[in-house]
């Protein structure tokens, strides 16, 4: 895929992955369950050139009792470049804070999500 810019009017690197945490939900089982949206833009004048919506998606326990977590909320969200078999994927590393329902302990977790840029829409 090739980054033309309209904006621009030439071929152009992409900046860092912008993201956006568009829902933050768990459910009574202890899944949490994350939307994000990706934006990749123009590295030259920041115009969007493409995005895609990254799901974050698991099961947790509290360690202590056992039971699930009661809230989640999104302590960060940053833009995640990786490289597999070269190939560059873009996404997010989403750090959340969970709460047990029994105990109330309160714990952080990270997780990363990612795509190839073939998965993403051009905008």
């Amino acid at each position: 895929m090739a980054n033309r810019c309209p904006d621009c009017a030439k071929f152009v690197s992409l900046d860092d992955p912008e993201v956006s945490v568009e829902s933050e939900d768990v459910g009574i089982t202890g899944t949490v369950d994350i939307d994000t949206l990706i934006t990749l833009n123009c590295a030259e004048c920041g115009t969007g050139l493409y995005e895609t919506s990254l799901n974050i998606m698991e099961d947790f326990k509290c360690e202590e009792c056992g039971y699930p977590p009661l809230e989640v909320s999104v302590e960060s969200a940053e833009g995640l470049v990786t490289e597999e078999k070269r190939k560059k994927q873009y996404g997010a590393e989403v750090e959340m804070l969970l709460t047990c329902s029994e105990c109330g302990k309160t714990w952080s977790v990270c997780r990363q999500v990612a795509a190839p840029l073939n998965d993403f829409d051009e905008l």
